[in-house]
């Protein structure tokens, strides 16, 4: 059986829906440090959608609500011990996209390089304002850890509903827990994107 069907086939016990009702993608390629196995994302029209990984073990859902052991294990086994190998954008990038949803992007000085000239797109225009609020969601992701190997990552995300969220993650080197709440409420921002 192909990876999509396989995915699909999971996806739609997942959320009581027919496999024929779902789009399935690969998005493996979005994560270097992804070795052990691949990443699909299903989703339906009105239904939501889920993270997959696809492995020697079988399928697992990466982003169930509430749950992020699978995550945190598959960060483990392939980018090592928390947070060591993967930059605070990385790692942010993981949790958000793997955990939650890959549609959206994660703040940062380099995000801001690369959006400010659509920054009137974002913005639905010229607005000021606007704009500054988009620059203040561009702010660096902040990773701190201690010798005892606890940390803790703070970083904010530009979601597909025109949002900006803003997330405070703590953890192990094994384990961790997420924070969401809102910088910025959904249709703030017009997502150029789809």
């Amino acid at each position: 059986m192909e990876f999509d069907a396989i995915i699909k086939l999971a996806a739609g016990k997942l959320l009581g829906i027919s496999p024929d009702d779902l789009l399935a993608g690969n998005i493996t390629d979005g994560f270097s440090w992804v070795n052990s196995g691949r990443i699909g994302w299903v989703r339906a029209a009105n239904s939501g959608s889920v993270v997959l990984l696809l492995d020697d073990r079988g399928v697992q859902r990466l982003n169930a609500p509430d749950d992020h052991s699978a995550l945190a294990a598959l960060l483990v086994r392939d980018a090592g011990y928390l947070p060591t190998r993967l930059s605070p954008t990385e790692l942010a990038e993981a949790i958000r996209r793997l955990g939650v949803d890959p549609r959206g992007f994660v703040g940062s000085p380099q995000f801001w390089e690369q959006q400010k000239a659509y920054v009137r797109l974002w913005c639905g225009g010229d607005d000021a304002d606007l704009a500054a609020k988009f620059k203040a969601g561009c702010a660096a992701p902040e990773l701190t850890s201690d010798q005892g190997g606890t940390w803790q990552l703070k970083f904010l995300y530009f979601n597909a509903n025109g949002g900006v969220e803003q997330w405070l993650v703590n953890g192990d080197r094994e384990r961790f827990n997420a924070i969401k709440t809102v910088k910025f409420p959904d249709r703030t921002f017009v997502f150029p994107y789809g």
